[in-house]
């Protein structure tokens, strides 16, 4: 057994992403605004909603450049119409593509109060065997959440840095620093197959999304673009009530390794929740050969008041460097 030290946010709850115990076998983004923040509501519970779509194609009937979709519904309807965010918890892509290209999406279509559209798409050459796709339908009144594009900065990030960093300003200040989760909802890249997203520098204003790729000497890496989902939470809020805990898991870095094979780990939450809490997760980082098919699963087991199970897996000849993912713990309702 041993132990992963993860990456740390920056700011006042850094403490919260802690390291976990790790088994290896087989070894409207930019709003504006000076208006304090809603103030939660007092209800026992979060409003908010929980899910996740995955595929389960045959590899023989996958055509390039596929689009999957799927009706959801919520029962019963909800009180408002939630705003619904997206992260990438499955991958199943193939590595024929023209340059080992990862096209990728995730968005949700006609949202209403009684459901929406979950889609997961890639375009061009690239073959999406599978997918997963979590899911947010958020109400909560204090939570502010979005989604970045790279492509909202109207130029190609290709010719840009190696790290990337952008202001994401809140509609309305917090009374003091959130806390603030960032997944990956969708990727366009091709090269070598490195990248992590992150959040610095928060404050009660706003905070910096951090995008890095690494080429580790491969001069045909580009990242075209970046898609990433972002929530930020009131802190203070959080103390108090108890309901809401973030973290992060992941692989040991051990070189290349194929084969099937998955990392396991337990990761417990700051404190005792009153009922076993609802999670939501998405990729956060990967580093992949692209010398073989993209295969990366993580889930969740054994979730109680107290912690949880997890695991990252790939299967069949992909070749994984490291992996980990970002993760909200909630106490909400069943749905």
């Amino acid at each position: 057994m041993t132990t992963v030290d993860l990456p740390q946010p920056v700011g006042p709850f850094k403490g919260w992403n802690h390291s976990v115990r790790c088994i290896a076998e087989d070894e409207d983004t930019s709003g504006k605004g000076s208006t304090p923040a809603p103030k939660p509501k007092s209800d026992s519970r979060v409003s908010v909603v929980f899910g996740r779509y995955s595929t389960s194609n045959h590899w023989s009937q996958v055509v390039r450049g596929a689009h999957y979709s799927s009706a959801l519904h919520f029962q019963p309807p909800l009180r408002t119409v939630p705003r619904i965010l997206t992260g990438l918890s499955m991958l199943d892509i193939g590595d024929d593509a023209r340059g080992a290209t990862i096209r990728v999406d995730s968005f949700p279509q006609n949202v209403t109060q009684g459901g929406f559209i979950c889609n997961g798409k890639s375009w061009m050459d690239t073959k999406l065997y599978n997918l997963s796709v979590d899911w947010a339908a958020i109400e909560e009144p204090g939570w502010q959440c979005g989604v970045f594009k790279t492509q909202e900065l109207g130029e190609p990030w290709e010719k840009a840095d190696s790290v990337f960093d952008h202001r994401i300003a809140f509609r309305g200040h917090f009374t003091s620093p959130p806390m603030v989760f960032v997944c990956f909802n969708g990727i366009d890249m091709c090269g070598n197959w490195n990248v992590r997203t992150y959040a610095t520098k928060i404050d009660h204003t706003g905070f910096n999304l951090s995008i890095a790729k690494s080429d580790d000497g491969d001069s045909s890496t580009r990242l075209w673009s970046a898609s990433v989902t972002w929530i930020a939470i009131p802190g203070v809020e959080v103390l108090k009530r108890k309901d809401v805990w973030m973290g992060q898991f992941g692989t040991a870095r051990k070189g290349d390794i194929g084969g099937d094979g998955s990392w396991r780990g337990r990761t417990d939450f700051g404190f005792q929740f009153r009922r076993p809490p609802k999670v939501f997760m998405g990729l956060d980082h990967f580093n992949l050969s692209r010398r073989r098919n993209l295969r990366l699963l993580a889930e969740t087991t054994n979730v109680t008041v107290s912690g949880m199970d997890w695991k990252i897996s790939k299967w069949h000849d992909t070749m994984l460097k490291g992996a980990s993912v970002s993760y909200l713990a909630v106490d909400c309702a069943d749905r």
